[in-house]
């Protein structure tokens, strides 16, 4: 991408698309204070939704408390690194914000039945 937009005849700024395509505006002095720092990677995660959107979303906490009545025997911290891994693979809908991670309530529903399912699935193979 070689366009450049600049506002005001001050800070250009440059087109970057990551890996699925998404293309965002960076300033170009910050792409260029990541190079003096020896970057060759910039990653943003930059929230959609703001914090009224989220009322109600669980905490990660909340969300491995949830999950225990789906697995016997695990501890919470076991629990919590569970879910943060299914969190980080995208098996459910999150955001971050300034006070932490969210979990959408209906999306993580779903993965825990689909869990729950996979694990009956499990139980039935001889």
């Amino acid at each position: 991408m070689d366009a450049k937009a600049t506002i005001g005849g001050v800070l250009t700024l440059v087109p970057m698309a990551d890996p699925s395509g998404v293309v965002v505006f960076v300033p170009a002095p910050t792409i260029e204070a990541f190079k003096v720092a020896g970057k060759t990677m910039m990653q943003l995660a930059l929230p959609l939704n703001d914090a009224a959107d989220t009322a109600g979303w669980l905490r990660i906490s909340e969300a491995a408390a949830a999950h225990a009545d789906d697995v016997a025997g695990l501890s919470e911290d076991a629990l919590q690194k569970r879910v943060s891994r299914a969190m980080a693979a995208g098996r459910f809908k999150y955001v971050e914000t300034a006070a932490g991670k969210r979990i959408d309530p209906t999306s993580f529903a779903a993965w825990r039945l689909y869990e729950r399912i996979a694990d009956l699935d499990k139980s039935e193979v001889p």
